[in-house]
């Protein structure tokens, strides 16, 4: 799918108002992986370049309406200024009258981030009046946000109703790439799923085995469909009231003839902290009180086998709990494969890639999204890209 990119219209001193990826992992007021928020440069540095004056909005974290200290866009401000070797103007509000005296005030060239969206209860809600406070004084909109393009929020919908929309210069790639990439994928196509929660994913897993060859869970998710065989798996992270989607799964992977590939090993462990040493057992091992926190290696020997023959890879989420280095080591087994395979290979999801930041790995492409990657790649409809289809506005 081709989308109308910002460097398609003029913009030379006119204010834009960019939708920006800026949701990133924060321990204090330290940012633990920038990714995101340098694949918004591009197209921050092209408006930069041509003239325009950028007023940039993002959400962080969950706050549900609420001012919450911890997840204010500050430090963000802070890390894009060093960045873009420029300082960018920080508002503590999103709306109101200094969201506005500072929009207003914007000269070309000028960087202005307005606060997190997510403490104010009209962004989720999709508010028509939020939406139009945010598009005050500005004369064109720009979503580059990939990672949260399948929620219909005001910052997101709302605006392109508003103000003619064109698509960020990455936002563009990832579509194009990822739409173009599925259309006819090199067989056989083996996707990897991760992460929590089965309860998340559950149309996303039925579009993927419509699509794929093979179909190898790991994470929480391995977990609930563990437990759906009758696996004791302690006190490890599962969807109990999921059990019969994961047998459903189980089922629809068998009539369509797809290959469905849980852990035989795992790592377990008595509690999920940094220096917690984990200890290998097969999956009708686990005790009691254990967690499991990671595939072991007989598991990373049985998905290897389908990795090295595949045509095409799809990885979207950690196989374990993967933000702690002791308990990551499959994640990154499984990466190592990746990278040595001839096939083409893509990877989503914020904490896939940031379980990867500290090694050389290559994949074809890496995408900035979590659940938008996985939903675009198994055929759902992102509002993002849909509300392009519908805007009225774009080729003014």
């Amino acid at each position: 799918m081709k989308l109308p990119r910002i460097s398609e219209v003029g913009v030379n001193g006119k204010k834009v108002l960019v939708r920006a990826p800026f949701d990133v992992p924060l321990v204090g007021v330290k940012i633990t992986d920038d990714s995101r928020i340098k694949s918004a440069l591009p197209t921050i540095k092209y408006l930069l370049d041509n003239d325009a004056a950028i007023v940039l909005i993002s959400k962080l974290g969950r706050p549900e309406g609420q001012r919450v200290k911890g997840l204010s866009l500050a430090p963000v401000a802070k890390h894009l200024s060093k960045l873009l070797g420029k300082k960018v103007i920080f508002c503590n509000e999103a709306i109101g009258p200094k969201a506005e005296k500072a929009k207003k005030s914007l000269k070309k060239g000028e960087v202005l981030l307005l606060e997190n969206l997510r403490f104010y209860k009209g962004e989720e809600e999709n508010d028509a009046n939020f939406a139009k406070n945010l598009a005050a004084y500005c004369a064109l909109f720009v979503f580059e946000d990939f990672p949260n393009a399948k929620n219909n929020h005001a910052g997101i919908t709302g605006l392109s109703k508003l103000l003619p929309t064109y698509a960020g210069l990455n936002f563009a790639d990832e579509v194009e790439h990822l739409t173009n990439f599925f259309e006819k994928p090199a067989k056989p196509l083996v996707a990897i799923v991760g992460g929590a929660k089965i309860s998340t994913k559950i149309d996303v897993l039925k579009g993927l085995i419509n699509k794929v060859d093979v179909l190898i869970l790991g994470g929480g998710m391995a977990n609930t469909a563990l437990a759906a065989e009758g696996y004791d798996i302690g006190k490890s992270l599962y969807e109990e009231n999921y059990l019969d989607v994961a047998e459903e799964i189980g089922r629809l992977c068998e009539d369509a003839g797809v290959e469905l590939l849980l852990p035989d090993d795992v790592m377990v462990a008595k509690r999920v902290r940094a220096r917690t040493r984990a200890v290998q057992k097969a999956v009708d091992e686990v005790n009691k009180n254990e967690i499991i926190v990671d595939i072991g290696p007989r598991s990373v020997a049985k998905f290897s086998e389908p990795l090295k023959f595949a045509g095409t890879i799809f990885w979207n989420g950690p196989v374990g709990i993967a933000e702690y280095k002791n308990f990551s080591l499959g994640t990154k087994a499984i990466a190592k494969i990746i990278s040595g395979a001839k096939s083409k290979s893509i990877i989503g999801g914020g904490d896939t890639v940031a379980a990867l930041s500290d090694g050389d790995y290559h994949f074809d492409f890496v995408s900035t999204g979590g659940g938008a990657t996985l939903e675009l790649v198994a055929g759902e409809k992102l509002p993002a890209v849909e509300m392009f289809r519908d805007q009225p506005l774009t080729n003014n």
